[in-house]
């Protein structure tokens, strides 16, 4: 029973790196201009600590060579990474590992990106990864994290209009309010030594001086990617296989949807959202419209408590990769409950 992995290939490492935030505040036009760094390759979304990580433990131990084998070969059919278009079997992924542990078998899957496309160093973007920036810590001590944060107000306008997530002013507003308070609640308890906080606001208006100052933190050597970042490989994997939510990737960055909320929602869907979210704005730099917000009443919460559901699923149902996504994940983890308890 093999118990040690094969040696690495040697690829160098740095300090990787999150991009991280609450959906729909501008991750993945960051994700590409940072990608468009020549050093620097972000994969499309892992989704490795809300999706991979709840099945671990349901491989047993990772020294034993069957249980590594089963993961990585789980790992390279999960409908997310097959977007990396790695074109890896389990014994490539096995000729990377340093180390029989979950740890290690993540990084050997992002270096073996970062080669792919020429770079030396890699980074994800998982917006979802803000609520657990605790694990993200535990295992990288060393990583750096970027959260980028948009006005609550202008990402509901964009986050109603997703398959994922709640589509009423109150559900968003308690999304948006939980996870980016997740990043103050962290900073508090850790410092903000290898964080960086950027606005959506500011990317846009000045996406050259912002892109410079992020390459700075991460210990880059600043390269113009406003000017490169459309024609990439990720913006045209992204733009073609997900425009419909990506559609705006490919075309000039513009400051056209800063305030889009008063033209796209209605006065009282503004005056429930400020008054659910309103100490999460104060914190993060965004004047409320309303000075003495009404909160929602029990009809309003009963109405989005039902909405934020149904609509959903119907969302997902009618969406063939959506639904596909979700069905995958469950099976997974049906699979392991039962793993476990045998």
């Amino acid at each position: 029973m093999e118990t040690e992995p094969p040696a690495s290939r040697g690829f160098v490492r740095k300090a990787p790196f999150f991009i991280v935030g609450s959906g729909r505040s501008g991750t993945t036009l960051l994700q590409a201009l940072i990608d468009a760094h020549p050093n620097i390759a972000i994969p499309p979304e892992s989704h490795w600590y809300d999706r991979i990580e709840p099945l671990i433990p349901a491989y047993g131990d990772l020294r034993v060579s069957s249980n590594r084998r089963r993961f990585i070969a789980d790992l390279l059919s999960d409908a997310y990474i097959k977007q990396w278009r790695l074109d890896a079997t389990p014994d490539d992924i096995e000729q990377r590992l340093t180390r029989a542990d979950r740890i290690a078998i993540a990084e050997a899957f992002f270096s073996l990106y970062a080669e792919k496309h020429g770079a030396t160093r890699w980074g994800d973007k998982t917006p979802d990864h803000i609520r657990h920036l605790e694990a993200i810590h535990a295992d990288y001590p060393d990583a750096k994290l970027i959260h980028l944060v948009r006005d609550g107000r202008d990402r509901a306008e964009a986050r109603r209009r997703m398959i994922w997530g709640p589509s009423t002013a109150y559900g968003i507003a308690r999304e948006w309010r939980s996870e980016v308070m997740r990043w103050k609640a962290f900073c508090d308890r850790h410092g903000t030594a290898n964080t960086l906080l950027i606005r959506y606001e500011e990317l846009v208006r000045d996406p050259r001086e912002t892109v410079a100052r992020i390459f700075a933190f991460l210990d880059e050597p600043n390269v113009d990617t406003v000017s490169r970042y459309t024609s990439t490989p990720l913006t045209r994997e992204l733009s073609a296989k997900q425009s419909r939510w990506h559609s705006s990737l490919a075309r000039s960055i513009s400051t056209k949807k800063i305030g889009i909320y008063r033209r796209a929602l209605s006065r009282r869907d503004v005056e429930i959202f400020e008054a659910v979210a309103r100490d999460a704005m104060l914190e993060y730099g965004y004047s409320p419209d309303f000075s003495a917000p009404r909160a929602p009443t029990l009809l309003e919460r009963g109405k989005a408590f039902c909405v934020d559901r149904l609509l959903r699923w119907a969302r997902k149902l009618a969406h063939p990769y959506a639904a596909w996504l979700e069905l995958q994940f469950r099976l997974r983890l049906a699979r392991s409950y039962h793993r476990r308890s045998a």
